[in-house]
């Protein structure tokens, strides 16, 4: 049986993002402070891996898993950059439709790397931890 990732962390990690996400939406802060958006993107990052690495490996559906580190840290890219593209699909469609401004490819790819680095130290404390064996 697999030792199970704490759902408080996951918990804590997306609580603190909705606050987060609502205060920089409310007050302007995107606009003001720009780079605010690299942070919230490696936490976002963090937790799709973390909740997804959770889910894995305590789900039933799959019988032999595999428990590398290789393999966890392959999970957590695709995953999580599948999510972060997803995301950045939905941001340009808001960007062009609604919102009637130029879409950035920088951040959009600044936005993917931090995903990435999310994904990458999600899948280190994942395995750090033995939530894989």
């Amino acid at each position: 049986m697999a030792k199970k990732f704490p759902a408080t962390i996951l918990v804590g990690i997306v609580f603190f993002l909705a606050v987060a996400n609502s205060a920089a939406y409310y007050w302007h802060l995107y606009f003001y402070y720009p780079w605010l958006d690299v942070p919230m993107h490696f936490l976002g990052g963090l937790w799709i891996t973390l909740y997804l690495l959770g889910w894995y490996y305590v789900t039933p559906l799959a019988k032999n898993k595999e428990r590398s580190p290789l393999f966890v840290l392959t999970y957590a890219l695709a995953v999580t950059l599948s999510v972060g593209v997803l995301w950045e699909l939905f941001e340009l469609s808001v960007d062009t439709v609604i919102a009637f401004s130029q879409h950035n490819l920088g951040d959009t790819l600044l936005d993917l790397v931090m995903d990435a680095v999310g994904a990458v130290y999600g899948a280190y404390v994942f395995v750090r931890g033995g939530y894989n064996r």
